[in-house]
């Protein structure tokens, strides 16, 4: 069940069971109800099967979605929050109804991950209110180091009546690019930071499946 669900099996069997049970020995409105509940409960922390692209080309990598979603913003030549230094900003806007799971968006090394609390965003917020630094906003930062250490980082900005995402990497773990390496359950906004020798391939309102959709390559 770990396949299908962000669940403890024993959860998901449990559930599946009472909802059986009910079936035949309950009325058909008690079914009804349990029905209302306990599905779209299910639904919520479904896990979807991700395709897996290799980003290694013949003369520059790719970096894959971490995450289903759709693309609101991108800004390129911006400050990126970390160094400083000028790149790229792209906002991923993930719903409730969008499958959850985080994905490696290229094989990497997480050099640095770090929770703080704050204020929440909703997803539909004024586009200023995603710049800057972010200072006293309820975000999860990550930054991954792909083979040639080049740092690819996400901030995940949590929104209204949302909770943070849960990341299993910790700092100084390695993976490969398509690896599940979390969930972010009820949603949120993910920003990506990106070198400024990226060439951006994605555009606003697309949709991007994490592990195929490619937002950007980066020359070897």
């Amino acid at each position: 069940m770990r396949k299908y669900f962000f669940l403890h099996p024993a959860f998901v069997w449990g559930s599946i069971a009472l909802l059986s049970w009910s079936f035949f020995y309950l009325s058909w409105a008690s079914f009804f109800f349990l029905s209302l509940v306990i599905v779209p409960f299910l639904s919520v922390f479904r896990r979807s099967p991700v395709p897996f692209i290799d980003t290694v080309k013949v003369d520059k990598e790719l970096i894959l979605s971490p995450s289903f979603g759709t693309i609101v913003s991108i800004r390129q030549n911006t400050e990126l929050f970390e160094t400083g230094e000028t790149g790229h900003e792209i906002r991923i806007s993930l719903s409730i109804w969008n499958p959850k799971g985080l994905y490696l968006p290229t094989s990497s090394e997480v050099s640095y991950l770090h929770h703080l609390k704050g204020e929440r965003i909703p997803l539909d917020a004024e586009p200023e209110k995603f710049y800057g630094n972010l200072e006293n906003i309820s975000r999860t930062n990550v930054t991954f180091l792909n083979q040639r250490k080049v740092p690819i980082s996400l901030r995940f900005i949590d929104r209204p009546n949302g909770v943070r995402p849960e990341i299993w990497m910790k700092t100084g773990d390695i993976g490969k690019a398509g690896a599940c390496f979390g969930h972010y359950i009820l949603g949120g906004t993910v920003l990506i930071y990106l070198p400024k020798e990226c060439n951006i391939l994605v555009y606003e309102t697309e949709r991007v499946v994490p592990g195929s959709t490619v937002i950007a390559s980066l020359p070897l």
